[in-house]
This record gives C-alpha cells, sequence and structure tokens, in this order.
C-alpha cells in the first residue's frame, strides 16, 4: 500500500512539470533538431535527466508540505541525494527592473536533502515503522551531463516586474536543461539566449514551472532570463544540468 502510494505521489509529482513550453527557437543558428524524446515537457517528454529529477523533488516536497505526509518528503529527499546536485558557483548573475507594486521580501532558501529528511523525522515523530525507512534512505548520487561545471542549483527571490539573468556555459553535442520552479505567488518565464543574442528557446505558458532543452553545436556561454511577470516576489530555484 505504500508503495503503491508514493508511485501515486510521483505520478502527480510529474504530472505537476508538465507545461506548454515551446521547443527550441531555429533561427538562432546553433542548434540541432532535436529527437522526440528530447523535446521540452509538453512536446512528448524527455529523457531522464538529474535536472527533472531535481525538479520533481521539489514538486513532491511541496505537496509533502500540503499534505503533512512524511513519508513523501522522505521520497522527495531520497530523489535529490540520486541527483548529487552542487550549488551554483562563478557564474555571473545580474537583476534588472522596476520596483515591484508589493515590496513585501522574500528570503530565497535552498532544502537539501538532510534538511528534507530531518523535516520528514520530525513529521514521522511516533512512528518507528517510518523513521526507520527514512534513516535507511541511501547516500549515492548520479552524475549528468551538459554543463561545463557539471549539474547546479541556485535559489533567488524576484521581485515583482523584475528579471534575473544567468551567464552559464554549455558543451558542444550534449543535451543542454535549465528548470525553474517557483513558490506559486506569481507567473515566471524563462528565455534562453546564445551570445550572439539569438533566442534559443523560451517557457511562458502563464506558470511559474519552466523546462527548456537544446543541444549546442558549439562550447558556448548562454544567457539564460527568468521573468517575474507578477506584481509579488516570488522565490524560485533554477537547476542546469
Amino acid at each position: 500500500m505504500i508503495g503503491r502510494t508514493l508511485g501515486g505521489m510521483v505520478i502527480a509529482a510529474g504530472l505537476i512539470l508538465t507545461s506548454g513550453c515551446g521547443g527550441p527557437e531555429k533561427d538562432g543558428g546553433n542548434v540541432q533538431d532535436l529527437q522526440p524524446e528530447e523535446k521540452s515537457i509538453g512536446e512528448g517528454g524527455a529523457a531522464r535527466s538529474a535536472v527533472l529529477d531535481a525538479t520533481l523533488s521539489s514538486s513532491l516536497r511541496e505537496w509533502a508540505r500540503a499534505h503533512n505526509h512524511p513519508a513523501a518528503l522522505a521520497l522527495a529527499g531520497e530523489i535529490l541525494k540520486s541527483v548529487n546536485e552542487t550549488p551554483m558557483k562563478g557564474v555571473k548573475m545580474t537583476t534588472q527592473g522596476g520596483e515591484p507594486i508589493d515590496a513585501t521580501p522574500k528570503t530565497a532558501q535552498y532544502c537539501d536533502p538532510a534538511s528534507l529528511l530531518d523535516e520528514a523525522r520530525k513529521a514521522a515523530e511516533g512512528n518507528a515503522a517510518a523513521l526507520a525507512a527514512i534513516d535507511s534512505i541511501g547516500k549515492q548520487g548520479v552524475r549528468s551531463m551538459g554543463a561545463t561545471q557539471g549539474p547546479k542549483f541556485g535559489v533567488g527571490s524576484l521581485r515583482g516586474r523584475t528579471k534575473d539573468k544567468y551567464e552559464i556555459g554549455f558543451n558542444a553535442g550534449e543535451m543542454a536543461e535549465v528548470s525553474v520552479i517557483g513558490d506559486g505567488d506569481s507567473d515566471l518565464d524563462m528565455y534562453v539566449y546564445d551570445s550572439d543574442g539569438n533566442l534559443i528557446g523560451k517557457c511562458v505558458d502563464g506558470s511559474d514551472r519552466c523546462y527548456l532543452t537544446w543541444r549546442p553545436t558549439r562550447p558556448m556561454i548562454y544567457r539564460i532570463e527568468v521573468h517575474n511577470l507578477g506584481k509579488v516576489f516570488n522565490k524560485y530555484e533554477v537547476r542546469t544540468n
């Protein structure tokens, strides 16, 4: 029963990630045509990746908190451990835009696997079986390919009507991925540009959950823009492979 319930939660969290984001633009001149399994979510799915696994963990975490479900929190932690992601370092980031209508700030905070498991233990207090299962979660991680510095994550708190810009290098011939998942308080859009200023892809589906993938034909620094179209702050997580 527990396994079936967790399986249902994973499916539900996966559906949350589905979006109508457009695929790569074809006028940039340095993007190869993608195979069906490599298109962005909403256009036939995507191959298994560390970026999608980590984003799935974030969706499951929010579901678990809303439903006070320690097993789901533990599963979110287990998924995140398997990704073995590291913080963004040496990545240039700038913010542009005017003053938001609602200037109440939010502090962005990353939830690592250890903190998720601690949260699950507190929620499972008094349940010996659940606590034993949480403590048995493995620590082995996996690697993904794409960005020249390996799997990375970052967190941001973006004011209304503003945008964050990231400059990240990707390798030639390897599938590049970027995902953004917000806190649900406003609409976030994502755009990817190459170093020549060509638009590679965009995700403008009306939600704050974005995912784009493309395959560079040469090593290049790409500009990733996260736009907050709402009037309030939005805490978000950004990930690259």
